[in-house]
């Protein structure tokens, strides 16, 4: 595997008092932040048929008999290639990651009560997502497979992304007579193609 090794995460975050008396600030943040890489994923799906136990198929090639992807168990004792399901790992390994951002204005409407509006968003990339390379085809001549002599290969790659964007409001009071509380409410947006890791 070919690892990230330019993985820079910045944070920014500023505050700006809108008034003299401090009621009103209006706050801003920004950062990157990077997640665990495919690997350890791929290694739990590499021994996922039997775990702890696996079964490990040592193929070499001569130049008499090349190793193909179509079928690299042919010939292996004891071994049904149409049964096997193979894992990899793409070899571009990128880290993936997610940009967080605010900008959340607050309000203090009394010394015990105040009121925040906030834009809240964030995007991922490089999200890990599983992708079978053997999906079956339709042909004028009938449905195959790229490597017909194997069920599904799976590839985890570095392809998922997701976004998110959401106003969220809230109104707080602090403890004053015996009372406090806080209401808040979110509404929210959210898509992503790698929900179920494919």
């Amino acid at each position: 595997l070919r690892s990230d090794t330019n993985d820079v995460s910045p944070r920014l975050g500023i505050a700006w008092r809108l008034d003299r008396a401090g009621r009103s600030v209006l706050r801003a943040g920004y950062g990157v932040f990077y997640g665990m890489d495919a690997q350890f994923q791929t290694y739990q799906a590499l021994g996922a048929t039997a775990f702890p136990f696996t079964r490990l198929e040592l193929l070499v090639s001569t130049p008499a008999a090349r190793l193909r992807l179509a079928s690299p168990f042919a010939g292996a004792a004891g071994t049904n290639p149409a049964a096997l399901s193979p894992n990899g790992v793409a070899y571009e390994n990128r880290s993936p990651f997610t940009q967080n951002w605010n900008l959340t204005f607050a309000h203090e409407l009394t010394p015990d009560l105040g009121v925040e509006a906030a834009y809240v968003g964030s995007r991922g990339s490089n999200l890990s997502a599983a992708i079978n390379v053997n999906q079956t085809i339709r042909a004028a001549t009938g449905n195959r497979s790229p490597f017909p002599g194997l069920s599904r290969v799976i590839v985890f790659t570095p392809s998922g992304s997701s976004q998110y964007n959401a106003l969220q409001a809230s109104v707080r009071r602090r403890m004053a007579s015996g009372l406090a509380f806080r209401s808040s409410f979110t509404w929210s947006r959210a898509i992503d193609d790698v929900s179920f890791g494919s």
